[in-house]
């Protein structure tokens, strides 16, 4: 976070007029859509970090406890480290941190900056990987999978990218976030509806993990046909509203985004499937 700030303190005091002269690249004319997207994008990037807040909150000796600090600790500094990139995207006119690091603050600034940045984020990308490892392991292809192997399925995606094609990334970051909009959007609907309406805030913790065909999770062969429906159509949704690849949008995108339709009509589908596939099952 210091390091953020400083970084911000340099763009505004070095760089303030070509900060405030600075037009985004790709902006429309309509500048109620270049709104919208902008909140888009933030309601994406935000979502990205779902999976991460469960599994700090899962590591946590106290999972109620742990809720409020990694909620204030993500909601507080990330919306203020993102406008810290965006100013440095709309002044030096490259979306790799690296770089306008360099511009702004020279080589050994940059290279230090670089150091307690990946330092500051070294957490976090332990959490990931071992979430994602541990997801890994429920498939029944893979449970039997040394944890060493695991690790490296979890770890090449990133180091892939990383070394071959990090300047494609970056260029396509808009995009990224907007896909990562298309599946997270729906799954949070849907987690929330499960959780808050339809188990009324309940959770088996032996039925996570039994195996049982009758048990609180069992579904059909381990997958639930509600949620499966729910997220396809909550997919569907973003993508009738806003195309993750062009950013074209339709209908009501302006004034509602792409992400918030898709997570409530996932939401709303996953409880009528259930209720339904309920009735069914009696």
């Amino acid at each position: 976070m210091l390091i953020g700030l400083w970084m911000l303190y340099i763009l505004v005091s070095h760089h303030w007029a070509d900060l405030a002269a600075a037009r985004p690249t790709l902006a429309t004319p309509d500048r109620l859509w270049n709104y919208t997207t902008g909140i888009e994008l933030g309601i994406s990037s935000t979502l990205s970090w779902w999976p991460y807040v469960g599994a700090m909150i899962r590591m946590a000796p106290n999972a109620r406890t742990a809720v409020l600090p990694v909620m204030l600790g993500m909601g507080a500094p990330v919306p203020l480290l993102s406008f810290i990139g965006l100013a440095g995207v709309l002044v030096l006119k490259t979306s790799d941190p690296a770089e306008w690091l360099r511009t702004v603050g020279g080589t050994t600034y940059a290279i230090i900056a670089l150091i307690f940045v990946g330092a500051a984020n070294f957490g976090t990308a332990i959490t990931g990987i071992y979430s994602s490892a541990i997801g890994l392991r429920n498939f029944a292809a893979l449970e039997r999978t040394p944890w060493a192997l695991l690790l490296l399925l979890t770890i090449a995606p990133v180091v892939v990218i990383g070394t071959l094609i990090p300047e494609l990334f970056f260029a396509k970051f808009g995009t990224f976030l907007a896909f990562l909009g298309v599946g997270f959007a729906p799954l949070c609907g849907i987690q929330i509806a499960d959780y808050f309406l339809w188990r009324r805030r309940h959770v088996s913790l032996r039925g996570i993990y039994e195996r049982d065909p009758a048990g609180a999770y069992a579904y059909t062969g381990g997958v639930n046909p509600a949620a499966v429906i729910a997220l396809a159509l909550g997919c569907a949704v973003y993508m009738a509203l806003l195309n993750p690849l062009t950013f074209t949008s339709h209908g009501p995108y302006r004034f509602l985004t792409a992400s918030l339709p898709a997570a409530l009509s996932a939401a709303v589908v996953y409880l009528l499937a259930s209720r339904v596939g309920q009735r069914h099952a009696r």
